[in-house]
């Protein structure tokens, strides 16, 4: 048996080149497959064409809006732009409003043998450094007078007004949420816009008027005409003073004269009279608006459409307040008073609209309508620590306008 092993293995090997060339025998269903057309491309000539609608509509344009109503009050004081110290401490610098009283300037000359420069005149109570404005402050008596003024208005009146129209920047936009109708359909806008805040006016008060008249003494002198300001003045003679030396002698020497006035006053006076105290108020800043809500269009026509939206408005406001107050006294220039501040507000209010638009071509048009606004109001107070209080009230209420500019769609 042994020996038939190698044939039998030979065999075997004989046989794989035979089967690798031959394999297995075919299957017919493989061949039926080979033998079918490949499918054909499906045709898609006959489907409906699609068209993107856009969905979201953004308008960008000016608004005209009428002013809010602002309401001015309060109660005002000037105070006097001079500070005269008290009328014992000689030799001092005074201002007031119609001239001023300075430290004497006097000195003499000394030009003999016994050397040159200048020395002080001894304190005598006099000073000729000094002016005035007016001959009014000159008295019968030979005094001259100089004054201190200041004002209080003990009250403001209401005065309403309203704020001046003015133009403002918009720019929302609205998402399409579908069709109630053929021709009606609804959106969801949000959108932003900025408006100013401007009033001014001008009120003619009464007011109690706060004098204070410090007395000099001329000593029988006549000043040179008023107005007189800045340096002192001098008259054509002469006053022939003897200074006494360190060694005992004495020397002569000519001094420009001037007229004289005394250092200190010799009196001062309180007093309280009517005047009139002109006030300007004014009211400037911005609004800022916030608002969304729905929107519902209606067609007219492929080009003609109106909307009308309704929604809350978050309003943002910022405006400066200045108070100008000016006092004419019955001397000098008028005394102006100017205090200022500024303040800031959030109110919550409601918006509506109603707008024509016209769609120009697919993705653009331009939009013309009128808009309604209401956010309450605020109140700004100035202090300036001197007993005045103004405040301005602004109300936010019922305001209208109108609005126009442009509208995309994408």
């Amino acid at each position: 048996m042994k020996r038939y092993l190698p044939f039998a293995f030979s065999l075997a090997f004989a046989l794989c080149p035979v089967h690798g060339q031959y394999g297995a025998p075919k299957d017919d269903s493989d061949e039926k497959e080979q033998a079918q057309p490949p499918e054909e491309i499906p045709d898609f000539n006959n489907l409906d064409e699609y068209v993107y609608v856009p969905k979201s509509t953004l308008n960008y344009g000016l608004r005209f809006m009428e002013g809010p109503r602002i309401t001015f009050r309060g109660v005002g004081a000037i105070v006097a732009p001079e500070s005269v110290p008290d009328i014992t401490t000689p030799n001092i610098y005074r201002i007031y409003h119609d001239g001023a009283v300075d430290p004497d300037g006097r000195s003499l000359a000394i030009g003999t043998g016994s050397g040159t420069g200048s020395v002080p005149v001894a304190t005598d109570g006099k000073t000729n450094t000094w002016t005035y404005i007016d001959p009014s402050q000159l008295t019968p008596d030979d005094f001259m007078q100089f004054h201190v003024y200041s004002a209080y208005v003990p009250s403001i009146d209401p005065v309403n007004i309203r704020g001046k129209s003015g133009m403002g920047a918009e720019l929302y936009n609205s998402l399409d949420m579908g069709r109630l109708g053929k021709r009606l359909k609804w959106s969801l806008f949000g959108g932003v816009s900025i408006s100013g805040i401007n009033g001014a006016t001008y009120l003619n008060e009464n007011a109690n008027l706060n004098t204070v008249t410090d007395t000099y003494n001329l000593f029988g002198q006549t000043p040179s005409p008023a107005p007189v300001i800045g340096t002192p003045y001098t008259s054509p003679s002469t006053n022939v003073d003897t200074l006494t030396l360190n060694g005992g002698g004495t020397e002569t020497a000519s001094v420009n004269s001037t007229t004289l006035i005394s250092n200190v006053p010799v009196d001062r006076q309180f007093s309280t009279s009517t005047a009139f105290v002109t006030d300007h108020f004014k009211l400037s800043g911005e609004d800022f608006t916030i608002r969304g809500g729905p929107e519902l269009e209606y067609d007219f026509n492929d080009h003609l459409k109106a909307i009308v939206t309704i929604g809350p408005a978050l309003i943002y406001a910022g405006t400066s307040f200045t108070a100008t107050e000016l006092l004419q006294p019955p001397l000098g220039a008028p005394i102006v008073d100017v205090v200022s501040d500024g303040v800031t507000a959030f109110r919550l209010g409601g918006y509506a609209d109603a707008t024509l638009e016209y769609d120009l071509t697919d993705t653009a048009g331009f939009y013309l309508g009128a808009f309604y606004q209401s956010a309450g109001g605020y109140t700004e107070h100035i202090y300036d620590g001197n007993g005045s209080d103004y405040s301005s009230a602004v109300n936010l209420n019922d305001q209208q306008g109108f609005r126009t500019g442009m509208s995309f769609r994408f």
